[in-house]
């Protein structure tokens, strides 16, 4: 952790405690100046206790260690013979077991009312750990079994209201307390007198009030639970239930221990436990609803330095003695001080310094927490007139956390709708944009089908204008008896042919662009065969499925057709049948077209380039320009072949 959180964190401790302080001693100092005992002795006689109130009956009682006294006997014992104890007593016993804190003994209070003081009461609350209360040498109270033998004694704790009458104008109080169980303790926290009615009436409205608060506090809890069941993934509202369940819990056990009420038969070892485990839960349910509420801020190994210290104590809290557990809290103290001094820079000061939303609100709820464990420690150090084991600190807290969440919450829903409108209108506009969209795709699917229909129309014209031009060839073919013309016109009727055959392909084609050569080097090879006459050539062709652009298609059909051709004219008419192997297919990334025939073969010398026919013009043109060679074979027959190199977009 960075020096800085360190340094504002110190500065909010010390600000706090000190204003703390400062505000309990101005209190102090300004509030009504309250009697106090003084060598076992109260005076009340100018007191009203219509007017000003009851009395905290705190000071100098009369006390004797190890001892159980009766009113009678300790009247009998010589002036000077009994010591004193101020009251409230939380300090050990000087007595054998002063390193375990325990003991018992026997307070002492006279206290001098005004006269015809009536109706008044006394209320007792905390003594640790059993009492037996004794007025005017009558018992009034008893709360467990006080002895001086720890194996009679029996702690509990059930705090109350009795009435006292005055006897001559004064009471004698008298409480004889055993602790055998706790690590220090009388008195711990002082009796008051006052009016019966009065103190009734304030015992039913704290009561009511705390039992409200607390419902209150039970209702955000289970409001938090709820959310989190329906939304797993906020843990931060999982774990703010944990603690606001743990607040209300310690509101339940501290002070009074109202719990004591709804379950009188509450073991006085579990009451302690439970006031311990609720004040130590504070930390890692808080440190680990803060770890949830900022994860950017909180890492893994200051959440476990902040949990796993405080579980660790409330689990040796439930299986240890209870003396041993209450000396063992005593002993945490310094680490649970520290713990919570370091939580609250990490949890409470980082995230306001890194401007986190919502922080300030965190912040200004961990001073308040603050300063009511200050104001704790100020009644533990005895300064203070009575105990503040549970303020109004926490239940604030959750309160506040609450707003806190709500607004979190709020923030959340308010960029969910506004990210919802612009969602919407970003729908809206994409709807306009995917309608303007469909327009064009429509209207570019329509232009394109007129465009094929269109191409389809022109392969189908160009089809039947070279099947005219080829009709008139072929009348004049019947009134030429030229051999030489004859076979000229033979060979531009098949050039035209192969040039037909491919516009007849591609008018029942869908695409205009690719043309199957296997189909079409058949179709040559009918029309050819057709053209000749039936059973003079023997034409065996071995062609490929390849398709290729239009453009190489025809410039193909040309170099084949000129090929069968001139393997017609010097190998098969000669002799007057003869056969003719064709082979078309892909070899090595070429497209190879191979024609042999039985004939002769070629003359001595002769070359493909320095032919003066057409159609060897013709394929050595085609070669040229595609980058291929044409070679040619001779001997006993005839092979020509023709390689072309195939570019990636040649071929499919």
């Amino acid at each position: 952790m960075h020096s800085k959180p360190l340094l504002v964190t110190g500065a909010i401790i010390f600000g706090t405690i000190a204003i703390t302080i400062g505000a309990a001693s101005l209190a102090r100092a300004l509030g009504p100046r309250t009697p106090r005992a003084e060598d076992g002795t109260l005076d009340l006689r100018d007191w009203d206790f219509a007017s000003s109130g009851s009395v905290n009956l705190g000071g100098r009682w009369k006390f004797l260690p190890e001892e159980f006294s009766s009113l009678a006997d300790l009247d009998s014992r010589p002036a000077g013979s009994i010591s004193t104890r101020n009251v409230p007593d939380i300090r050990p016993w000087l007595t054998k077991n002063a390193l375990r804190g325990t003991g018992s003994g026997t307070y002492w209070l006279r206290i001098l009312l005004p006269p015809g003081s009536r109706g008044l009461a006394v209320r007792y609350s905390s003594v640790r750990t059993a009492f037996e209360l004794e007025v005017n040498g009558s018992v009034a109270a008893r709360i467990g079994n006080p002895s001086l033998d720890p194996a009679l004694a029996v702690a509990a704790f059930n705090p109350g209201i009795v009435r006292v009458d005055a006897v001559d104008g004064r009471l004698d109080i008298v409480a004889r307390v055993s602790n055998h169980e706790y690590r220090w303790g009388g008195i711990a926290r002082p009796f008051a007198l006052g009016d019966r009615d009065r103190m009734l009436a304030a015992k039913r409205a704290q009561d009511i009030g705390l039992l409200v608060l607390v419902g209150f506090v039970v209702g955000i809890a289970a409001n938090s639970s709820f959310i989190f069941a329906f939304r797993r993934r906020e843990k931060a509202y999982l774990y703010f239930a944990v603690f606001a369940v743990t607040v209300a819990l310690r509101a339940l056990v501290a002070e009074d221990a109202i719990l004591t009420t709804a379950l009188p038969s509450l073991g006085f070892g579990l009451l302690v436990r439970l006031q311990y485990a609720s004040l130590i839960l504070l930390l890692p349910s808080g440190a680990l609803f803060f770890a949830h509420l900022f994860p950017e801020d909180i890492g893994r190994r200051e959440m476990t330095g902040l949990v796993v210290p405080s579980l660790a104590l409330i689990l040796f809290l439930a299986f240890a003695p209870l003396i041993a557990a209450t000396w063992g809290f005593l002993l945490f103290a310094p680490i649970l001080l520290a713990s919570t001094t370091w939580g609250f820079a990490i949890l409470c000061v980082r995230p306001i310094l890194r401007r986190r939303p919502a922080s300030g609100i965190v912040l200004g709820a961990g001073i308040l927490l603050l300063a009511s464990a200050a104001a704790s420690g100020y009644y533990v150090i005895g300064f203070a007139k009575g105990e503040i084991s549970f303020s109004i600190g926490p239940p604030i807290f959750v309160i506040v956390q609450t707003l806190a969440l709500a607004k979190r919450f709020t923030s959340a829903f308010d960029k969910v709708e506004a990210l919802s409108s612009e969602l919407e209108l970003a729908n809206s506009s994409l709807k306009v944009e995917i309608g303007v969209a469909t327009d064009a795709r429509l209207r570019l699917e329509t232009a394109l089908v007129e465009k094929e229909k269109l191409l389809q129309e022109v392969h189908h014209r160009v089809k039947n204008s070279l099947q005219i031009v080829s009709s008139i060839i072929n009348l004049q073919t019947y009134r030429t008896r030229d051999p030489a013309a004859l076979q000229a016109y033979l060979s531009v009727n098949d050039r035209i042919r192969a040039i037909s055959g491919v516009h007849d392909t591609l008018y029942g084609l869908d695409s205009e662009e690719r043309v199957s050569l296997g189909p079409y080097a058949r179709e040559l090879v009918q029309q050819f065969t057709a053209s000749r006459g039936e059973g003079e050539a023997d034409i065996e062709l071995r062609a490929d499925d390849i398709d290729v652009p239009m453009d190489l298609c025809i410039e193909l059909g040309l170099a084949f057709t000129e090929l069968i051709s001139n393997a017609y004219r010097y190998a098969v008419v000669p002799a007057g049948r003869g056969k003719i192997r064709v082979e078309l297919r892909v070899e090595r990334g070429q497209l190879l077209l191979l024609v042999g025939d039985d004939g002769p073969g070629f003359p001595p010398g002769f070359s493909a380039d320095a032919a003066d026919s057409v159609g060897f013009k013709i394929i050595t043109l085609l070669a040229r320009q595609r980058g291929g060679t044409v070679s040619l074979s001779s001997g006993p027959c005839a092979v020509v072949t023709l390689r072309i190199p195939l570019a990636g977009d040649d071929t499919a």
